[in-house]
């Protein structure tokens, strides 16, 4: 049987584009997503290419159980925004410690071979203060911190059942099929926004 990768928060905007990408060279991908935040046009767009996608959420056990098997890429793209963790910290919570703990934790016999995890680069921009990699009462605000927990999720769980990782820092990015609702999503999309709409903008 062939690989299967399956990414969390496959259907929005990094995911969908990530999984298009996958498909087109062959692989087979599932996208497990609560579809909170993603476009319409995503989905029709990744069933336009042949992709599945299961409603649920991160976490479920029972989604882990019937769906991931020891030949298994898993990406994890699953999160709230930053403005949403900061508004409802309970939401992030849920999603980005307790449904990933969940997850990992159900890996064990598994042997899946490699996890990708995506955190944010918003663990380097605390106040402008350096910071260390271990610091985490240095973290100023929910996401971050939730993101930096995340991580340490990730290399306790993979090193525990011998799972290759990789953990990537991604900065705000802007491109085809962004989540737009509630003002946008990103410094880039809000510097576009900027200018087409002929405001000032202010860099520091």
């Amino acid at each position: 049987m062939e690989n299967k990768i399956i990414i969390f928060g496959g259907a929005g905007f990094i995911g969908s584009n990530l999984a298009i990408k996958l498909k087109s060279k062959g692989y087979f991908v599932l996208i497990i997503d609560n579809l909170s935040k993603c476009n319409d046009s995503n989905i029709d767009e990744l069933k336009k290419h042949g992709i599945k996608i299961i409603e649920g959420s991160i976490g479920d056990n029972s989604l882990t159980e019937r769906y991931i098997d020891h030949k298994d890429v898993i990406y994890i793209l699953s999160s709230p925004q930053m403005n949403d963790c900061n508004k409802n910290f309970e939401n992030c919570y849920h999603t980005n410690i307790e449904g990933l703990f969940n997850l990992m934790e159900g890996l064990n016999n598994k042997e899946v071979k490699k996890i990708i995890f995506a955190s944010s680069t918003s663990i380097y921009a605390n106040q402008f203060k350096m910071i260390k990699e271990g610091d985490l009462e240095k973290l100023s605000d929910n996401y971050t911190l939730s993101k930096k927990i995340g991580e340490i999720i990730i290399e306790y769980f993979c090193n525990k059942y011998n799972i290759e990782y990789c953990i990537f820092r991604n900065a705000p990015i802007y491109g085809p099929r962004q989540y737009v609702a509630e003002g946008g999503s990103g410094i880039t999309f809000k510097l576009i926004q900027a200018v087409f709409g002929k405001k000032e903008i202010k860099i520091f």
